[in-house]
């Protein structure tokens, strides 16, 4: 039951990030100065992968319940976090690794590089929120 709730929790932040990304953006404030990057606004780029605070918070969670969890849970809860990296960077999570290579990237400081669409960072904000509730 408690693994449903937590998918369920997963999904429900995916659908409202989705949501969130396609909602047109706040008016600036006339002080605020609006960065512009040239190129085509579809072109994404790279971000560590654990500098997005909703995505470390979720792997941290699936890390210390692992050893707890049979083959099946650790199979959903992977497709979880794939599916919420997948909504914060607004890229596909087709090449992120297997659960082992991306933990032993963490514990040895190296990092993992994916790629993301503009907004990562409105939507790892929300997504953080979200999973504190």
């Amino acid at each position: 039951m408690d693994g449903l709730f937590k998918t369920l929790t997963v999904v429900t932040v995916a659908l409202l990030l989705a949501i969130a990304s396609a909602s047109p953006s706040v008016a600036m404030p006339a002080d605020d100065v609006a960065v512009v990057q040239s190129g085509d606004p579809s072109d994404g780029f790279d971000v560590q992968l654990f500098d997005l605070a909703a995505v470390r918070r979720l792997f941290q969670a699936l890390a210390r319940q692992r050893s707890a969890m049979t083959d099946g849970e650790q199979v959903a809860a992977w497709a979880d976090f794939s599916l919420m990296t997948e909504a914060i960077t607004g890229e596909p999570a087709e090449g992120l690794p297997v659960f082992d290579i991306v933990e032993t990237a963490v514990r040895s400081g190296v990092g993992l590089r994916v790629r993301a669409a503009r907004g990562v960072t409105s939507r790892d904000g929300a997504a953080s929120l979200l999973l504190a509730v």
